[in-house]
């Protein structure tokens, strides 16, 4: 049918004048030098062993475990739901950049977490049952390898596909692990050093040291300056919740009896920095993040002087944290629980990223 040029002028004015366009949302927009490792531990027969394989200690009763409590099931959280499965909060997702972070749940305990993947983009699970990672996308954690346990876990800093790791393989005939390494992203292990002896359940390499790595069992403080193929030990009867080396002659050593303590090598001299009750310990930039057992986060300056803090994702206890060494705003916790949060706000929300048991 056609309609008479008048009127079909006319419907197309009243359309014009009846359409608007809508108004466009507005858009919102350290490097330490490097310690002479060797030379800050020369000299230190009389203070500590010097050992490239395992004594046969034991740890010592009383050694921080990340499985020592299990909230129970319905616990609150920030958004009010109990998130069973290891699924993400309601909207699944807030990166800041728009990556949209793995998720995923297990039938094993979690004991540890690192950054996986030279941007840091998702996060290493060392576990009961071996390491495990998150993948971008995905409500499914991917198997990486191993299937002993692992207590003690850690990246090394300089190498992203290296790891360190420590725990129990009686698999191979090993109760007791020694210090292990990866060198091909947590696929496959070896043993390093320690053999059959050590039991690592803290341990840290630094950032600015290349292959400085130590850390606690058997009623000592153990530090290497050589990625773990030799050792030297100091007495140190507290158990450790946290390590964090600052040089090879400089640690920073966190406990539920004592806080958090700066204790210089090799005379052992500390200093304390936190005198309440510590649970988990990490850098953040050039200053420090602690947890506590009552779950709340607290991110401080170096000597924890001036301390911000914060409401963690849960009331149970923290077990361990985890900065973004790139982006600071990014944090994880694990929670006794087996339970990951990850927030990319510095805290101001935090989602589920991954849940064990």
């Amino acid at each position: 049918m056609n309609l008479p040029k008048t009127l079909l002028v006319c419907a197309l004015l009243t359309c014009f004048l009846g359409c608007g366009a809508g108004t466009p949302a507005a858009n919102t927009t350290d490097t330490a030098a490097t310690a002479d490792a060797n030379a800050a531990l020369d000299g230190t027969a009389a203070a500590s062993d010097a050992l490239a394989a395992g004594d046969g200690d034991h740890h010592e009763d009383g050694e921080a475990h990340a499985d020592g409590d299990h909230h129970a099931d319905g616990e609150h959280h920030e958004d009010g739901d109990h998130h069973e499965d290891g699924s993400h909060a309601e909207d699944g997702t807030h990166e800041e950049d728009g990556h949209d972070h793995g998720t995923g749940s297990l039938t094993t305990h979690i004991h540890m977490i690192d950054f996986w993947g030279a941007n840091n983009q998702e996060i290493a699970l060392g576990t009961h049952t071996g390491v495990y990672r998150t993948e971008a996308g995905s409500k499914q954690l991917v198997k990486v390898g191993g299937e002993a346990d692992f207590m003690g876990f850690v990246r090394d800093p300089f190498h992203p596909d290296t790891y360190w790791g420590s725990g129990h393989n009686p698999e191979a005939g090993l109760g007791l692990w020694g210090f292990i390494e990866s060198t091909d992203g947590a696929k496959s292990w070896k043993v390093k050093s320690l053999s059959g002896s050590a039991d690592f359940h803290q341990l840290d390499a630094s950032p600015t040291v290349e292959k400085l790595v130590g850390g606690t069992w058997g009623a000592k403080l153990w530090v290497s300056v050589d990625a773990g193929a030799t050792w030297k030990s100091y007495a140190w009867t507290t158990s450790a919740t946290g390590v964090q080396f600052e040089s090879a002659s400089s640690v920073l050593l966190a406990s539920q009896a004592n806080g958090i303590e700066r204790v210089t090598l090799p005379a052992l001299t500390s200093k304390v920095l936190v005198q309440s009750a510590v649970s988990g310990l990490c850098r953040h930039g050039a200053g420090l993040m602690y947890g506590t057992y009552d779950g709340k986060v607290h991110v401080c300056d170096a000597d924890a002087a001036a301390c911000t803090t914060l409401k963690g994702p849960s009331p149970a206890r923290v077990i361990q944290c985890l900065v973004d060494p790139k982006n600071t705003a990014r944090l994880y916790v694990l929670v006794s629980g087996s339970e990951v949060y990850h927030s990319d706000d510095s805290g101001k929300s935090w989602e589920l990223v991954a849940g064990g048991i």
